[in-house]
């Protein structure tokens, strides 16, 4: 098994040479940049860039960023 950190720092890496590969000849494998993506946490993802948006958009609005709660659904 290999660790979290260098799964990431792989998974990173062959997303680098896709973006030079496209960058240079404009061909791009998205099936596999997809594919790649099944060997990433992504649930913990999507809460790190939601702590970090309510945050900021708490902070907007004058609220401490670690006790305001997100908006109701349908509210706005």
């Amino acid at each position: 098994m290999i660790p979290e950190r260098y799964r990431r720092l792989m998974v990173l890496g062959w997303y680098l040479f896709h973006a030079s590969v496209y960058a240079t000849i404009t061909i791009a494998f998205w099936p596999h940049l997809v594919m790649m993506l099944a060997f990433l946490p992504l649930e913990e993802y999507r809460d790190r860039l939601l702590h970090r948006w309510r945050a900021r958009r708490a902070r907007r609005d004058g609220l401490d960023p670690e006790t305001a709660q997100p908006e109701p659904v349908g509210a706005g």
